[in-house]
């Protein structure tokens, strides 16, 4: 028998006294440095649950003992009271930031759904990240990160989320760099909620590594069990914001900075930009590339073929990244860097001035795209989109243990 999609769940709500301590910026917009060092410096931040190999610079952690130190962070957490415990039911998530909007649905969802159509994924992902994040849940037991979705935007259930967020919210935050909300959906208007969303496409947006790493620990546990099922929070399509991913190799394949923009010469039409970083970001046909100190614009012209192969970050990898730098599987190439917009086109010059390295600046895909390519059961290169505003993670919490 099908599950239903968008179950209720019982969640724990940081506090209001907590909440500037616990809650976290997001995760792909820091550096390990800083993730480190916002860890090092708050005991109490989510970052101490969730750390990953790599964002102590110096004491590097095998992993067992990482998860143990996360689940020992979450026992601290539970120890101060941070979170309270919910009713059962679904929540409301907005994220403000600036001029920009956007609300969400807070549930579970069965894994089962990835593999009927009813949630549809575009990129692939690193099976020992999924590995990791499947034992993550497995030892620490909660999951405060939800899988992003987007669901196409509809009248009737827009109408009925501004009817709820008309409600005194449940908690009110400008933590982890951004403004959030977040209201309890009692059991009747969750029953509505969910009949609403019942018959809908969900597509992922933010978390394949999560969804993937669900599924993993799901296969090692008995059918019905909390494992089945993973927390998600979806949005529609209309009030979402899509950033770029972009890309940065640490080595010229051997090649000197000339000889590299002879070959990028010969794949498209380079543009010499003699302006600094104001001038990098590129339009819908181009790219623009630093490297040996110097910006440059490559214009690659628009590709024919089907809808993934004409997404501008295939042409860069199809072009650019494998015939010249060598990148032929950039989930698994460690010389490849995927750097969210957030972070800044200034730490990318930085660290291509450090290791003489090639950054490239490209622009960002689009939801209709991402759709059409999940439709059509492509999978995108890795990192094409970055959403934003993320969800934060330590703001709410599903505990497995909970169901």
């Amino acid at each position: 028998m099908t599950e239903p999609l968008f179950q209720d769940f019982s969640p724990r709500i940081v506090t209001s006294d907590w909440a500037d301590r616990v809650i976290t910026g997001a995760y792909d917009a820091m550096t390990p440095a800083d993730r480190h060092r916002v860890a090092e410096d708050n005991p109490y931040s989510y970052l101490n649950v969730t750390r990953s190999p790599g964002d102590d610079p110096v004491d590097q952690h095998q992993i067992e003992d990482l998860l143990a130190l996360g689940k020992q962070s979450l026992q601290q957490l539970f120890d101060v009271e941070a979170f309270a415990d919910g009713e059962e039911g679904l929540l409301l998530y907005r994220l403000t930031l600036g001029s920009h909007s956007q609300t969400g649905i807070v549930g579970l969802m069965p894994i089962e759904a990835a593999h009927d159509g009813r949630i549809r994924k575009h990129e692939d992902v690193r099976p020992a990240r999924a590995e990791l994040l499947a034992r993550h849940l497995e030892v620490v037991g909660a999951a405060s990160s939800p899988v992003a979705l987007a669901h196409r935007t509809d009248p009737q259930l827009e109408d009925k989320i501004q009817s709820l967020t008309d409600a005194p919210p449940t908690l009110q935050t400008s933590a982890g760099g951004v403004d959030q909300t977040v209201w309890k959906v009692g059991p009747t208007e969750s029953a509505t909620l969910r009949d609403l969303l019942q018959n809908r496409t969900f597509y992922i947006t933010d978390g394949h590594h999560r969804f993937a790493a669900a599924a993993v620990a799901a296969g090692r546990h008995e059918a019905g069990s909390p494992y089945h099922r993973v927390l998600v929070v979806s949005f529609p399509t209309e009030s979402m914001r899509v950033l770029p991913f972009h890309r940065r190799v640490s080595h010229l394949n051997g090649m000197t900075p000339a000889q590299v923009l002879e070959r990028l010469r010969q794949v498209g039409q380079l543009t010499p930009l003699a302006a600094g970083i104001d001038s990098a970001r590129p339009s819908s046909s181009a790219v623009s590339v630093y490297v040996d100190g110097g910006w440059h614009r490559l214009d690659l012209g628009e590709s024919d073929g089907p809808p993934l192969a004409r997404l501008g970050v295939s042409v860069l990898q199809n072009t650019v990244l494998e015939p010249i730098l060598g990148i032929t599987e950039p989930n698994a190439d460690p010389t490849i860097e995927f750097v969210a917009d957030p972070v800044g086109i200034e730490e990318l010059v930085r660290r291509c001035d450090a290791d003489g390295g090639i950054a490239f600046i490209v622009p960002a895909t689009t939801i209709d795209e991402i759709m059409t390519v999940a439709d059509s059961n492509g999978l995108m290169p890795p990192k094409s989109s970055y959403f934003d505003p993320k969800p934060r993670s330590g703001i709410f919490l599903r505990v497995l243990e909970d169901g």
